[in-house]
């Protein structure tokens, strides 16, 4: 999955949990994609088919989009919103596969029989197959040539017997190691994608009659999606000025912002990075969209650019620079998830990521990634709710129980139209979970 940034919304962010929070109450809401279901037909291998909808017409969106097994889909939408797909089969050597199709608003999945254990037994992400999403990721066949995968190996799988392992998977390329979720993220090449599918999925079968497991100590395939990302009067509101008189302004703390890099020319900010990491394509951790320069000087900026007007909310702290996201204000979860783990190894002690990978239970790669960290060093994880509006609609990373989720509310203190809001999805856990300044630190009930 990749990350893409939306510009900030003018919400701004409150609560008191700690100089941490007060110090991040600028995590910016993010928005992400969904995932849905419907439908059923049958293609002959090497034979076209069409399914469902009209005709297309020259004013129809026609997209080519390649699955990791290697069949290739040509999923049309109709300009009078009608969706038409035909399928052409890749080889094999077994027999010819049936193809289910499932659709709603939000999503249009192509699953062939062959494929459908493996996503049963939920060792493959359903998204790989879902072409309305792969489409709107920029990974139809015209705008990508690979498709971004993380691999999953065993817990007790050393790091560079992840690294060794994901090296040698056929039609790929690695890209980065994950060693704190026994994870790498590779490029699938599409078209190769058949042979990479087949080296993993070939025969083998799992312990229950029509469960399926992948071979090389593969447990998983996932889509390594994108997420998107989402204040002058924020400081004074969140109540920075008071913490400033109590002689707290983030001295002594260290503070990763992950996001498209940093201006460190920026006069807020000259002298202020102690160090820089890039995990992009980019050829250097400089910011070239704008938006981790405009996130880090809201966290540190010390006011310089305005002669102290506009000075961010912890002028003291050190900031650690990690570029997860390219000029073009995208990256990958992958990408994402490499920082986070650089940032903690580097001494942060809070890590802001203004973005996110959507709606979760807290049970996704980049929540347990946060919760690992966070148990292993006591770094604080801190992002935004979302900026959906939703109810139960609480995104990634923000999700994760350790995490710090900050909600957002409009410059008369009520909550925000775009902020999404609790609970979590699924287990009903409170989130957001930032305490109003009226609150006593350390009431039980918060």
């Amino acid at each position: 999955m990749r990350v893409q940034l939306t510009r900030p919304q003018g919400g701004l962010l409150r609560g008191r949990c700690g100089l941490r929070a007060f110090v991040l109450g600028v995590a910016i809401a993010v928005s992400a994609t969904s995932t849905a279901h419907a439908g059923l037909a049958l293609n002959d291998s090497h034979q076209a088919v069409a399914l469902g909808g009209q005709s297309s017409t020259g004013s129809d969106q026609r997209h080519r989009v390649t699955l990791l097994t290697g069949d290739v889909v040509t999923y049309t939408e109709s300009t009078g919103g009608q969706t038409t797909v035909s399928i052409e089969a890749a080889a094999r050597s077994g027999s010819r596969p049936v193809f289910e199709t499932r659709s709603s608003p939000d999503g249009y999945f192509v699953v062939p029989s062959d494929a459908a254990p493996y996503l049963a037994s939920g060792v493959v992400d359903p998204e790989l197959f879902d072409v309305k999403e792969l489409v709107k990721e920029g990974l139809g066949d015209a705008a990508s040539d690979k498709l971004p995968v993380i691999v999953s190996y065993d817990r007790d799988v050393p790091a560079d017997a992840v690294t060794r392992q994901a090296d040698d998977l056929l039609a790929s390329d690695r890209t980065v190691t994950l060693p704190s979720v026994n994870a790498a993220a590779v490029r699938v090449k599409r078209a190769e994608a058949n042979a990479f599918w087949r080296a993993l999925a070939g025969e083998v079968k799992g312990d229950r009659a029509g469960a399926r497991v992948l071979g090389g100590g593969v447990t998983k395939l996932r889509l390594d999606r994108k997420v998107k990302a989402s204040l002058d009067k924020s400081v004074p509101q969140i109540g920075a000025p008071e913490a400033w008189k109590a002689g707290l302004d983030g001295q002594g703390v260290t503070v990763a912002v992950l996001d498209t890099g940093i201006d460190a020319q920026h006069p807020d900010l000259a002298g202020r990075i102690a160090d820089s990491r890039n995990f992009t394509a980019d050829p250097d951790a400089r910011d070239g969209f704008g938006h981790g320069t405009h996130v880090a000087s809201i966290i540190a900026g010390s006011g310089a650019a305005s002669g102290g007007k506009y000075r961010g909310v912890a002028p003291g702290v050190r900031l650690l620079n990690g570029k997860v996201l390219d000029s073009s204000g995208s990256g990958e979860l992958s990408e994402l998830m490499a920082g986070m783990e650089w940032a903690v190894r580097a001494g942060a002690r809070v890590i802001n990521m203004s973005l996110g990978g959507g709606p979760s239970a807290g049970d996704d790669m980049v929540s347990e990634l946060a919760d690992k960290l966070t148990a292993e060093t006591g770094a604080l994880f801190v992002a935004a709710a979302g900026n959906s509006g939703g109810i139960a609609a609480v995104e990634t990373p923000a999700a994760a129980s350790s995490a710090l989720a900050v909600g957002a509310v409009d410059k008369s203190d009520r909550l925000a139209a775009f902020s999404a809001r609790g609970p979590r999805l699924g287990t009903w856990l409170v989130r957001p979970r930032c305490l109003p300044r009226n609150i006593p630190t350390g009431d039980p009930a918060h």
